[in-house]
């Protein structure tokens, strides 16, 4: 069946009623999506593409949006200040972190 109105998206036409998450499915109706990476061209609402492709947390292991980066690892900002010590001199952090924001 012909595409009446469609959308040109991620390498392909899609029927707009068709072009939603690649995960959830849900519809995305205008709104912005993310495309997968690593191969994956596939469109992704904003949650699913986070869980999809976001850094995990070295401690917990869930995706970040917001997270810390140091030396070892990625972290959210809590679990990072829960596993990491300070000086017992100077009382300041043993390890250098640059904060990150996917946003």
């Amino acid at each position: 069946e012909p595409v009446d109105k469609g959308i040109e998206a991620c390498g392909a036409t899609w029927h707009e009623a068709c072009f939603g998450c690649a995960s959830c499915g849900t519809p995305f109706n205008g709104e912005p999506f993310n495309v997968g990476k690593d191969g994956d061209r596939r469109p992704y609402c904003k949650k699913c593409y986070v869980i999809a492709f976001a850094p995990k947390c070295k401690v917990c292991n869930k995706p970040m949006q917001k997270y810390v980066l140091t030396d070892s690892g990625a972290y959210h900002e809590k679990c990072y200040r829960e596993s990491t010590v300070d000086c017992f001199s100077c009382k300041s952090r043993i390890e250098v972190a640059t904060a990150v924001d996917l946003d």
